[in-house]
């Protein structure tokens, strides 16, 4: 969350916004005028602006992980409090990463039956998968982030999608 103060001016008067947002909330500031008279006997008439500010909080996806924040620590926890990335060929690493997937879907296979898994296991599940995907790219000296900047642009080109990374 982010503070934020907003000062606008309409005519004299100074209004104000003092508060924290979210990171996402999008302000919007309308103003709208009425056309008044002085009073009933005058024939002037004037402009009035009535100030309208909504927040509006939007759904943002953020993150503070990027790919190569993860690649810099994950090698480093790895090289220094586990194994040395090379002490493992990738096919290593791949069978580590085939055996991460398959508890992930051995848990999708129960709820297919109906248990009730928790959320926060398919999460970490899937947190493992990206581990030892990084882990394995690392081995072969592969860029996580722009393999998968390129292969996603690649499938969207196939499909004709707007949508690239």
């Amino acid at each position: 969350m982010g503070k934020i103060m907003i000062k606008y001016k309409i005519g004299d008067k100074v209004k104000e916004i003092n508060g924290g947002l979210w990171e996402g909330t999008v302000v919007e500031v309308g103003l709208t005028q009425t056309k008044v008279k002085d009073s009933e006997r005058s024939k002037r008439s004037y402009w009035v602006f009535n100030s309208e500010i909504q927040l509006k909080p939007e759904k943002v996806v953020t993150t503070s992980l990027s790919f190569a924040k993860l690649r810099e620590v994950n090698s480093a926890r790895c090289s220094k409090d586990i194994r040395a990335l090379d002490s493992w060929t990738p096919l290593e690493w791949g069978g580590a990463l085939a055996g991460e997937t398959g508890e992930l879907c051995n848990f999708l296979k129960k709820m297919r039956r109906g248990e009730k898994i928790d959320k926060k296991e398919l999460a970490h599940e899937l947190a493992d998968i990206i581990t030892y995907a990084d882990l394995l790219a690392a081995t072969l000296d592969i860029d996580l982030g722009e393999a998968v900047k390129e292969k996603f642009n690649i499938v969207s080109k196939r499909w004709n999608s707007k949508y690239t990374l």
